[in-house]
């Protein structure tokens, strides 16, 4: 019961004090402003006690029940949204990375074609991160010809380029994407 008079005789006083500083406040723009102030700070004495009581007073009902339900569960449409962007996303993503590789390889090399694919984990804990990248140099054909193109299950065999510049790309590639030169694989196809 001490409480809610405490309560109450801070609200008569706040606004004692807000009638007497009101007359001495001139009249105009200022008014106007020092009336919303004093209106704001009455408004939060009066709702102060009530939110902390609310909030502390852990048998209220429901309160319980909602802070151990945990997040509720996210609609399917939202999920299925997130979804199609994340692919977009990704989408937009690789053909950037793999147009950057292929600049890079081509100014290592500097003939034949250059041919880029990036794939990324789908599934477990590392899904969304860079799988592989698969570069194919085709030899025989003009400078910069086919600079970006997809790579289709071409004939495989082995690497026609210099084991260093072999080296230096998949070094150069895995230092870029920041991913073990493990992931990096060169591929020359035709003559």
């Amino acid at each position: 019961m001490a409480f809610l008079r405490d309560w109450i005789r801070q609200i008569a006083l706040l606004m004692i004090f807000a009638s007497l500083t009101g007359l001495l406040v001139p009249s105009g723009q200022l008014r106007r402003y020092f009336r919303l102030v004093l209106g704001l700070v009455i408004l939060l004495a009066v709702l102060g006690p009530l939110v902390r009581w609310s909030w502390l007073d852990l048998s209220w009902p429901g309160l319980n029940e909602s802070l151990l339900a945990g997040p509720k569960p996210r609609p399917e449409k939202v999920t299925a949204l997130e979804t199609v962007l994340e692919g977009q996303v990704w989408e937009i993503l690789r053909r950037s990375l793999e147009e950057e590789v292929a600049r890079l390889v081509q100014d290592e090399v500097k003939k034949g074609a250059v041919s880029v694919r990036i794939t990324r984990e789908e599934a477990g804990p590392a899904k969304g991160s860079l799988q592989k990248v698969e570069i194919t140099w085709r030899r025989g054909e003009k400078e910069g010809s086919g600079t970006v193109v997809q790579v289709s299950a071409a004939p495989e065999t082995t690497s026609r380029l210099p084991a260093r510049t072999e080296e230096r790309i998949v070094q150069r590639v895995a230092d870029r994407l920041g991913i073990p030169t493990a992931r990096v694989v060169v591929r020359t196809v035709g003559e």
